[in-house]
């Protein structure tokens, strides 16, 4: 079975990226296209452990090649965080694939290795359920540089709606996390200025309140604002809401004004016994 391939204008771009690395001249040993070669071999090495020639998901992957998968994944998600340059270009079809088969086995993975850590007296370790929340968060950072950087709007669509199942996980992980719900708010809102993303909206308000998270009150606020202003559930929205969201507003630049202050005062001071010191 042939593997699954990039299209043919990629890789033309890869080849000739390769040769320029090889041949003598200003780009030999680039680093902007070694991280490129090397993102877009993670790209095959990814869509290839879960898509066939033809595009379609593999079926009955064992359980080492879920979690073959789940690494390169990491991998490429590591090639991303390394450079702004390299764009995040995984098929719809893959990202579904990953989601159905990569995300069970990287779950058990993850218990293992909070199982090794706990039975060496590691202290702080990495549970599991923060593993599992750091790739999804890495997915998260990738699909939103994917939405960025997509001119189709099929392909725009595709890429929000991975980030909204991404964040959804998130936010099962954690439902009291104003950040999180925040993000999900966001990512639904992008796809779609409804009922559901105000809802979430208002959940990461409330989750902000009850933490004193004031900068994710101040961008919830926001955010619910925006939606209810474009219609996310009607024409029609309470004016003490709207009285609500501008009171959330003046509460976080009171706060933000309290707080340079305070910060300019304690400068101001260590400033002073520097110079007695001196």
């Amino acid at each position: 079975m042939a593997p699954w391939q990039l299209e043919e204008f990629t890789r033309e771009r890869v080849e000739r990226a390769r040769r320029l690395l090889a041949e003598p001249g200003e780009q030999r040993g680039s680093a902007d296209l070694q991280r490129f070669v090397r993102s877009m071999e993670l790209v095959v090495a990814l869509h290839s452990a879960f898509l066939d020639e033809n595009g379609e998901a593999r079926q009955g992957l064992s359980e080492r090649e879920q979690l073959q998968g789940m690494a390169t994944f990491l991998c490429y998600m590591s090639a991303q965080l390394e450079s702004a340059g390299v764009a995040y270009v995984v098929d719809p079809s893959c990202d579904k694939a990953l989601w159905a088969a990569g995300w069970a086995a990287a779950e058990a993975a993850a218990q293992q290795l909070e199982r090794h850590q706990r039975e060496a007296g590691l202290a702080p370790l990495l549970t599991a359920a923060a593993a599992e929340r750091l790739a999804l968060c890495l997915h998260d950072y990738g699909v939103s540089r994917g939405a960025a950087a997509a001119s189709d709007p099929g392909q725009v669509r595709s890429v929000r709606a991975a980030a909204v199942q991404s964040c959804a996980r998130v936010v099962a992980l954690e439902p009291t996390n104003a950040g999180f719900l925040l993000k999900h708010a966001t990512a639904l809102g992008r796809m779609d200025p409804s009922a559901e993303a105000a809802a979430l909206s208002r959940r990461a308000l409330a989750a902000a309140e009850g933490s004193k998270e004031h900068f994710v009150l101040l961008q919830a606020a926001d955010l619910l604002t925006n939606l209810l202003m474009t219609g996310a559930e009607g024409p029609r929205w309470q004016l003490a809401e709207a009285r609500r969201m501008l009171g959330v507003v003046q509460h976080v630049r009171h706060w933000r004004a309290g707080h340079k202050a305070e910060c300019a005062a304690l400068a101001a001071a260590r400033r002073a016994g520097g110079g007695s010191s001196s």
